[in-house]
């Protein structure tokens, strides 16, 4: 169900959640920069009230509804004590809905988004490696191309020199005697060049077989990121289709709370109030000091039948100190806990006369 809002293309999405102990209306805005306003919810719960239907409770939602999604607002709702029945809730609201498509929002676990990071982390470092051989290849080949001008340069000098000795010969045929001398030491010296230019080329061979390798490095690295991508792109086809059901989510807050507190029974709908309406980790945080005797109740229901019943504030998160805690110790040495909020006071109160305390 989607309510058409004042301001061009938004949509708010209106959701029936009625899973658990108590019943909701989820309103959710389809523009993230333009939040759903007070007003809106007011107007909501007007025309829930013209057709019969109490909202008791309104505020913000913390956590995803047992459809999987999260949504910006709850507005708790009971009709002469009991769930309203969702075709009455559906037709109620039908005529502030629109045709439209809820978008899918897909659920991913912790563990595989941390595992995709590390694999495109992965990927990074081999295109970094990748561009580093590139960078290294091209300084190689500038290397290349500079000893093979060193060569020709070298070339051309021992053209003159080769010139020089043909000269030096000449004079030498005329004058052997007197220039014996300057014939060995040019000797020695085509000799020097000679080795130079032998070790040239031994250079150069070694710098074409270095090339040749890098080549097929890089052709690696290429056939790895190619690889990798693949890879990459079969998870996140695998991910779109992970999807955590909410009753599985339920069942594991319910153990949790069992393995944390398991000297505490908690009654009616305490669990799904932790869950939906409130910030649970600050009521847990006040469960554990009620347990140790740091805290002391704020209040002692009064009357006969409920007197081993204590009363407990809390920040809830909806409100300053407006979270209620009912905590009585039965028989068995275990804690009855009701938790509730100060606009439902006098509804949860009615509730402990049916808890028996064994």
């Amino acid at each position: 169900m989607g309510l058409a809002s004042p301001e061009k293309n938004r949509t708010i999405t209106l959701h029936y959640d009625d899973a658990g102990y108590y019943a909701y209306v989820l309103l959710r805005s389809s523009d993230r920069q333009s939040p759903i306003s007070a007003e809106e919810v007011e107007s909501v719960k007007k025309v829930l009230r013209e057709n019969g239907i109490s909202p008791i409770l309104a505020g913000r939602s913390f956590r995803p509804a047992s459809n999987g999604q999260q949504y910006d607002w709850y507005i708790r709702v009971t009709e002469k004590g009991n769930k309203p029945d969702s075709t009455k809730i559906k037709a109620t609201l039908n005529p502030l809905s629109k045709d439209e498509k809820e978008p899918h929002e897909d659920v991913v676990s912790q563990n595989t988004q941390i595992y995709i990071k590390q694999i495109l982390e992965s990927i990074e470092k081999e295109r970094q490696e990748n561009r580093k051989l590139t960078l290294e290849l091209q300084s190689a080949k500038n290397e290349i191309k500079s000893l093979k001008s060193d060569k020709n340069f070298l070339e051309q000098e021992k053209a003159k020199i080769s010139q020089d000795l043909q000269r030096f010969e000449e004079i030498i045929q005329s004058k052997t005697e007197e220039y014996s001398f300057y014939e060995k030491e040019l000797f020695e010296e085509n000799q020097i060049l000679k080795s130079k230019v032998e070790n040239f080329s031994i250079e150069i061979r070694r710098m074409n077989t270095e090339r040749k390798n890098l080549e097929e490095q890089r052709k690696y690295y290429e056939n790895e990121f190619r690889r990798l991508d693949k890879e990459c792109k079969k998870l996140q086809s695998v991910l779109s289709k992970d999807e955590i059901s909410s009753q599985n989510r339920k069942g594991e807050f319910e153990t949790l709370l069992a393995c944390l507190l398991p000297e505490v029974i908690f009654e009616k709908g305490s669990i799904d109030l932790l869950k939906n309406e409130i910030r649970y980790e600050l009521a847990l945080q006040k469960i554990k000091k009620i347990l140790s005797g740091e805290a002391k109740p704020d209040d002692t229901i009064k009357r006969k039948e409920y007197a081993t019943w204590f009363e407990y504030h809390f920040g809830s998160g909806q409100g300053h100190n407006n979270g209620r805690i009912y905590s009585a110790k039965g028989k068995d040495g275990k804690y009855r806990v009701l938790i509730g909020l100060k606009e439902t006071q006098d509804e949860d109160i009615k509730v402990l006369m049916d808890i028996p305390l064994q």
